[in-house]
């Protein structure tokens, strides 16, 4: 009964002194109730801590050890209360603090958790397992620096302590240091060597790095390691959806459902794969889980968002869009889009990149390596850059987050007053070319030997006086696509991270108004540094807009560019199933399959509010 959260074990034996005289009986309870406890048998664990605390009531440990016991019954507020008697009995016990914290933690009382946690550190400052806690806490609140630093702390004090080792990889991962997370994960595997969930992040890391060879060798270890793991199947599912091997990926998808029959992504994944879909069977399953009272909400909004695009595919609007919008109002009660703060950002930026704003600014770097591929979710980027990615001199590096990382910490890093963007403006040479040398180290671990190396990631746009700032020769590309179709696009897919404004169609409309008002301005004072490519135009002639692409990266046409989608590398983003089939034409005007469920859309596209509410569709 650990400290720790994440291993069991017991803990120092009580003190025959602590227990007092004549313990004797106690202590073979409690040494009873402790081997119950590492053996998986809880209900046997509690009965020997309560005869032992009946025996010597003042035992302030064994309190707190029958506290982590119900907590792992998920008797969480019995649980509480057997940590708050421990502490009660001796205040300066750290590990009662910790465990509190811990409890406090799952019963979703996340403030109270963090102080007890703390407090557990003030009394015991060298408490390793209570920094891990500590830190996986801040992960959930998104605090990932101070998480961070949590992990390191508790590293410094237990180098070999494998949880710490894979809480601070899968941090890593989180902010895309993937040589980091390598680093971790690798550590962790030769520690514990069926650790199966460290090499399948192992592989998203080496993936990450654009190793895809050696992900592929980790999968398939993890795979001949777990061969019944339901999440070894669904990665290597997932590895063969982003290479085009639909079939193969289908096959294995089904495998991690056959293994884990709750798995809800698993399903979404089929019903997005090109050829395949959902079957009958698997529909009316998905069906049994939503009828589940315990189901999760993110699985029930994922399996709604598998049952919209099945039920599209067979052109059911009317019970694709109800599908779509359980789904979103179920996302929604986690977003937190603020329409006047988005708004105050768009005129800020608009205001502080004026027309003549380069002159104000530093000389960054002159390479012109980046080529920052942009424009909203779902507007046609990933087409784009597998067009370019084609051509023998362009590397293709996905969504990369550098920029916006740089942007939140500008203002703290040049040790501005003035918050983001305005802070840009007061970059000194030096600072901007460190900026720009960080970010194009990123883009050599994609490829040193490319020309042009493509960075995809669409929420650029909100960033290119930085952008102009630390490259000024950089190519920008912003795609675009009618903002109705854009609209509906995001609304029916599941974000692998969560966009804030994505799950409501007025929020929807509003960002997708402010974002024309921003790349209105950006239009006008970026001049030939940004092309600009509609996707309408994109799939009916893809030739004549693959040239102009090429053209303005200064390129000599290759052969190669027209058959990106025969092109044997990765596709990683939502787009994956979609960019690997023929150049199609049916997604354009999508918005009209749905245009009666869209009046607060269109409404707020137009700058007005909708009079009156949309038509529900009917219960799927």
């Amino acid at each position: 009964m650990a400290k720790s959260r994440h291993r069991r074990r017991p803990p120092p034996a009580i003190s025959r002194r602590a227990a007092g005289g004549g313990a004797g009986a106690a202590e073979a309870w409690h040494r009873q109730a402790l081997a119950a406890y590492a053996a998986g048998d809880y209900g046997k664990a509690i009965g020997g801590l309560e005869k032992a605390i009946a025996l010597v009531p003042r035992a302030a440990l064994w309190h707190t050890q029958l506290g982590v016991v119900l907590r792992a019954l998920g008797r969480l507020s019995e649980a509480i209360a057997a940590h708050r008697r421990a502490i009660a009995l001796d205040p300066a016990l750290a590990a009662a603090h910790n465990n509190l914290g811990n409890a406090l933690r799952a019963n979703g009382e996340a403030d109270a958790a963090e102080a007890e946690l703390r407090e557990a550190l003030r009394l015991e400052p060298r408490y390793a397992e209570a920094y891990l806690n500590l830190a996986e806490l801040l992960r959930e609140r998104r605090r990932l620096a101070e998480a961070e630093a949590m992990c390191r702390r508790a590293l410094e004090l237990k180098p070999d302590y494998v949880p710490a080792r894979r809480e601070l990889g899968s941090l890593c991962l989180w902010r895309d240091d993937f040589a980091g997370a390598e680093a971790c994960f690798r550590a962790v595997t030769d520690a514990v060597p069926s650790d199966t969930e460290a090499y399948l992040a192992l592989a998203g890391a080496l993936e990450g790095e654009a190793r895809f060879e050696e992900a592929d060798e980790v999968y398939e270890r993890v795979v001949a390691l777990a061969p019944d793991h339901a999440g070894a199947h669904f990665a290597r599912a997932h590895r063969l959806q982003q290479k085009g091997d639909a079939a193969g990926a289908a096959l294995h998808y089904r495998g991690a459902l056959a293994r884990q029959p709750r798995l809800a992504s698993a399903y979404l994944s089929l019903a997005n794969l090109p050829g395949t879909g959902l079957g009958a069977d698997e529909k009316r399953e998905i069906e049994r889980l939503l009828a589940l009272p315990d189901l999760p909400d993110d699985d029930r909004s994922t399996l709604c968002y598998a049952l919209a695009r099945a039920a599209e595919r067979e052109e059911d609007w009317d019970k694709a869009f109800g599908f779509a919008r359980l789904a979103n109002e179920i996302d929604h009660t986690r977003t937190a889009f603020d329409e006047g703060e988005n708004l105050a950002f768009v005129r800020r930026t608009i205001a502080a990149f004026s027309a003549g704003f380069r002159d104000g600014l530093p000389q960054g770097s002159a390479s012109e390596k980046p080529v920052f591929i942009l424009g909203m979710p779902r507007s046609g980027t990933t087409l784009v850059e597998e067009i370019l990615a084609s051509h023998p001199q362009v590397a293709a590096a996905g969504e990369l987050t550098e920029i916006p990382q740089i942007a939140d910490g500008l203002a703290a890093d040049i040790g501005s007053s003035r918050p983001y963007p305005e802070c840009v403006l007061e970059l000194d040479e030096a600072r901007a070319q460190a900026f720009s040398e960080r970010y194009l180290l990123r883009l050599d671990r994609v490829s040193r030997t490319a020309l042009y190396v493509t960075d995809k990631l669409p929420f650029n746009f909100r960033h290119l006086g930085l952008i102009a700032a630390l490259f000024p020769k950089a190519r920008i590309i912003h795609c675009r696509r009618d903002p109705r179709d854009v609209g509906v696009s995001c609304y029916f897919i599941k974000f692998q991270r969560p966009v804030s404004f994505a799950c409501d169609l007025f929020e929807l409309g509003a960002y997708l108004r402010h974002t024309q008002m921003l790349m209105t301005h950006w239009r006008q004072v970026l001049g030939g540094q940004m092309l600009e490519i509609d996707y309408e135009a994109l799939v009916t002639e893809p030739e004549r807009e693959a040239r102009r692409l090429i053209d303005f990266c200064g390129l000599p046409w290759h052969e190669n560019l027209l058959k990106f989608r025969e092109a044997d590398r990765l596709v990683r983003t939502a787009s994956a199933s979609q960019v690997r089939r023929p150049i199609y034409r049916s997604s354009i005007g999508r918005w009209r399959r749905f245009g009666k469920y869209l009046l607060p859309l269109l409404a707020e596209l137009e700058g007005r509010r909708a009079l009156a509410p949309p038509p529900r569709p009917p219960a799927p």
